[in-house]
């Protein structure tokens, strides 16, 4: 059967709509080719990559390094420094508790220091052996004139440091090393250091010189 012309356009315009329907749903629906927000976010994080591997932060912008850590406390003996006539640095700075235990002390030749700190007694001397077995000795001998089983004719001695001794043994003294400078193995010039270094602890603030010594051999 067949179709009059206006039935025939109707028809036409039936199936045109319909194309064009269809066709508008699929480019509704068809992907985007524009990034989008997160395909913009990743471009900017990949290329701010890129760039810092090609052009690397300047060194104004590096972080700071940490800061070192805080010296440690000077040893006394170390601080401050008096020149014997010879060029010889001597260590005379002498703080209470930061004297050296025995053991600790140097097994060489050299000049050392005695320090009563109860009464500020200080006395230097020198050994041409070693400073560890001559305070060594001096520890032992404090204690033995203070439990009374020093030789009888040192228990009889009266000079400062023999009655420091009797009255709290080697607990009230502390040791210290002024030199161990190799000329000091020298007896000459270690002893003419330790002559200079009398004449010293006579002028030295805040100390008592117990340095009673006249005569050298």
């Amino acid at each position: 059967m067949s179709m009059s012309p206006l039935a025939r356009k109707a028809a036409s315009d039936l199936r045109r709509t319909q194309q064009d329907y269809r066709r508008s749903v699929r480019q509704r629906y068809r992907p985007s080719s524009s990034p989008g927000i997160l395909g913009m976010l990743a471009g900017m994080l990949l290329g701010a990559f890129l760039t810092r591997r090609s052009n690397p932060m300047p060194s104004w912008a590096e972080p700071a390094p940490p800061a070192p850590p805080a010296p440690a406390a000077t040893p006394a003996g170390v601080g401050k420094m008096t020149m014997s006539p010879q060029g010889i640095p001597l260590s005379t700075e002498f703080k209470q508790g930061f004297g050296l235990a025995v053991e600790r002390l140097p097994d060489s030749p050299g000049i050392y220091a005695e320090v009563y700190w109860p009464q500020r007694g200080l006395r230097i001397g020198e050994t041409g052996r070693s400073i560890r077995g001559k305070l060594g000795h001096d520890f032992r001998w404090f204690n033995g004139m203070h439990d009374g089983t020093a030789p009888e004719r040192d228990l009889r001695r009266t000079s400062p440091i023999c009655q420091a001794a009797k009255a709290t043994g080697a607990e009230g003294f502390e040791f210290y090393v002024v030199s161990t400078d190799p000329r000091l193995a020298d007896k000459a010039l270690r002893q003419e250091t330790e002559r200079f270094l009398h004449d010293w602890a006579e002028r030295a603030p805040g100390f008592v010189n117990w340095n009673f010594q006249t005569a050298w051999c």
